[in-house]
C-alpha cells in the first residue's frame, strides 16, 4: 500500500479564519528542495521510515499533480518508506490542512505531536 501525505498530498494548510491568516500552499517552489523546505511560516522535512533526512520533491504540474513529496520515490511522491514532518509552531489558531490526489489502493496518516526536537533526534534518544 503506498502513503501519500502530501503534496500530491499536501497542497495547502490554511486557518480556520480567513480573516486571520493566508493560505499556505506547498506548491511552490518546485523541483529538488533538499532535507527541508519552508512554505510561508510552515517547515517541512523529508525523512525516510527510519528518520534519517532525505529530500523534498515539489510538484506544480497542474490537476491532481501538485504538492509536496519525496525526492527519488515513485512520481517523487511520498510512500510507505519515508514521511514528511511539518514544523507548526508558529500557528497559533485553528486550521485545516488538505490532503488530496488519493486514489482507492492510497492511504495517508497525520499524526500530531508535540515535540521540542524532530521526530528524528526523538528516535535518536530513544535508541541510546
Amino acid at each position: 500500500m503506498k502513503v501519500k501525505f502530501g503534496i500530491i498530498l499536501l497542497s495547502s494548510l490554511v486557518c480556520a479564519s480567513p480573516a486571520l491568516c493566508d493560505t499556505i500552499s506547498f506548491t511552490n517552489p518546485t523541483g529538488l528542495r533538499g532535507t527541508s523546505q519552508t512554505f510561508g511560516t510552515v517547515t517541512a522535512y523529508g525523512y525516510t521510515s527510519n528518520g534519517t533526512p532525505t529530500d523534498l520533491y515539489v510538484k506544480n504540474g497542474g490537476g491532481t499533480e501538485n504538492g509536496l513529496g519525496i525526492a527519488d520515490q515513485y512520481q517523487n511522491e511520498i510512500t510507505s518508506a519515508n514521511f514528511v514532518q511539518l514544523n507548526l509552531s508558529s500557528i497559533h489558531s485553528p486550521f485545516t490542512l488538505t490532503i488530496g490526489s488519493t486514489g482507492s489502493y492510497q492511504a495517508f496518516e497525520v499524526l500530531v505531536l508535540y515535540l521540542e526536537r524532530p521526530v528524528a533526534q526523538q528516535w535518536a534518544a530513544a535508541g541510546s
